[in-house]
């Protein structure tokens, strides 16, 4: 398991680097990703807009993270270039961003039984931060855990960290 506490600005974006081990990869079995993300919104007691702000997340594969940062960041009024990103780089989450954007505590994951080595060995991950009508409060506190499970015995928990001393 990854985690983060963290906290983002009003309508800005985070970008998390996720290793993902070899043996994770090409390992035939079930493997499964599991993101968790939770945060305290201010709250209106009405039914209606009851949450001032909401965060959400999306698990981004084997793309450039330039392109990452140029798609997800906010875009002035007079720029009209918006950089689509190919459906193949977005992991397929369940349950999907509607549904689970809903609520302040929210879990998603990807399975996997093919060979996904196309995509390289770091995956991203986005957590975007909107303002409602709480804009005003500035930044908004999040803790996010990513969990990697392979269904076979291998060491995913020694690798990942090895991977992640490296870099820190």
């Amino acid at each position: 398991m990854l985690y983060a506490e963290d906290e983002l600005p009003i309508d800005h974006f985070a970008v998390y680097q996720i290793p993902i081990p070899e043996v994770f990869q090409t390992e035939r079995g079930r493997r499964t990703i599991r993101v968790s993300l939770a945060y305290d919104p201010p709250v209106r007691h009405s039914r209606r807009d009851y949450a001032g702000v909401t965060i959400g997340f999306r698990l981004i594969r084997g793309c450039n993270p330039e392109l990452i940062f140029e798609h997800f960041r906010r875009r002035s009024a007079e720029e009209d270039h918006f950089p689509e990103m190919e459906g193949r780089f977005n992991c397929s989450l369940d349950p999907s961003p509607t549904l689970r954007e809903k609520s302040s505590l929210q879990t998603a994951t990807a399975s996997f039984s093919r060979d996904i080595s196309r995509y390289g060995d770091t995956y991203h991950l986005v957590v975007r931060c909107a303002g409602g009508w709480a804009a005003d409060i500035g930044r908004q506190a999040f803790a996010v855990v990513v969990e990697i499970a392979h269904e076979a015995e291998v060491q995913l928990y020694e690798r990942l960290r090895q991977r992640v001393r490296i870099q820190a």
